[in-house]
């Protein structure tokens, strides 16, 4: 009898309780990785994707050559043509960047797991020494993630800075209206313009940047999930996921840069709106309005926070 009185199973002949059935399982799966021949052509063909991808991105704006995105079956053709010819060239660069940090974070994270196989006994020859290939690729991932662009420093503190507003929200609340009113009307007004001034390139860039991973990708992830994932030709995500399922791996989904930027500015506007409604001299009319503008802005903030969990390829 089980002194916890917890439901226990039996998996090929070991007695084992149900809170450790996950874990048998996981290692179960983890001890079929018995030889290289089907990560090296998953490895393989994800290294050709990347190199494809890296190649497009590194020609957007050059002479001589243009990319459009698919385009959407809504709009015609030559304003769609025009406006995304003349897009992808005025944010080519953060485009490229995008690029080269999503593939720089996946290396990275290959040459990790890939260093951990170097240390199972059954990749090592009678010598001990780790097989060959994993050492190599190893090697390669790493090398060439620190040849590829990494986030900027400006844009590392911009990000840190973000969670604080919460706490500066509330440490201002306690300060008498009036001058909690001025502060934080004061500080929404730039914070506001520098987000939509910042938020549109980066919206447009990370979208076309994700359609260079996924061919039509805006179309795509609006369907319902079942029928995206039966969008694998040409979708590094795909190989990607490929990979890591060949590995037992767990793969970190990327960060929808589009959707959060756009969830950020509308909980921006929304902590204007709600700034400006402290200001005990504006008009009813004006008051409604404010208050409007901060109910729509906190509804549009958390639905196009769970648009994310839509897409299956990330």
């Amino acid at each position: 009898m089980n002194g916890d009185n917890e439901p226990s199973a039996s998996h090929d002949g070991i007695h084992v309780d149900n809170a450790g059935g996950e874990s048998l399982r996981i290692q179960q799966d983890f001890d079929e990785l018995q030889d290289l021949a089907q990560i090296k052509s998953a490895h393989s063909r994800l290294m050709n994707s990347y190199v494809r991808t890296l190649a497009a991105g590194s020609q957007l704006g050059r002479m001589g050559i243009t990319r459009t995105l698919d385009r959407d079956p809504d709009e015609p053709a030559s304003l769609s043509r025009t406006f995304k010819d003349a897009r992808s060239y005025r944010f080519r660069r953060l485009v490229r960047l995008l690029v080269e940090i999503h593939v720089r974070r996946r290396l990275i994270e290959l040459g990790k797991v890939y260093f951990q196989l170097e240390l199972l006994p059954r990749f090592r020859d009678e010598s001990g020494s780790a097989d060959q290939w994993l050492v190599e690729t190893r090697k390669s991932c790493l090398e060439v993630a620190e040849r590829l662009q990494k986030v900027p420093l400006s844009i590392s503190i911009i990000l840190a800075i973000i969670p604080l507003v919460v706490p500066v929200s509330t440490a201002l609340s306690k300060l008498p209206g009036a001058t909690a009113g001025a502060i934080a009307f004061g500080a929404s007004i730039p914070i506001v313009v520098l987000g939509l001034i910042s938020g549109i390139p980066v919206v447009s860039s990370y979208r076309y940047k994700r359609s260079l991973f996924l061919p039509d990708a805006r179309h795509v992830d609006k369907q319902e999930p079942k029928l995206q994932k039966q969008v694998t030709e040409n979708n590094v995500y795909a190989d990607e996921d490929a990979l890591f399922r060949t590995l037992h791996r767990g793969k970190k989904p990327e960060t929808q840069v589009d959707l959060l930027t756009m969830t950020y500015l509308a909980f921006a506007v929304s902590l204007a709106a709600v700034s400006w409604l402290t200001f005990r001299t504006l008009p009813v009319a004006a008051r409604l309005l404010f208050g409007l503008i901060a109910i729509i802005g906190f509804l549009s903030s958390a639905y196009i926070a769970q648009q994310s969990y839509r897409r299956v390829w990330r």
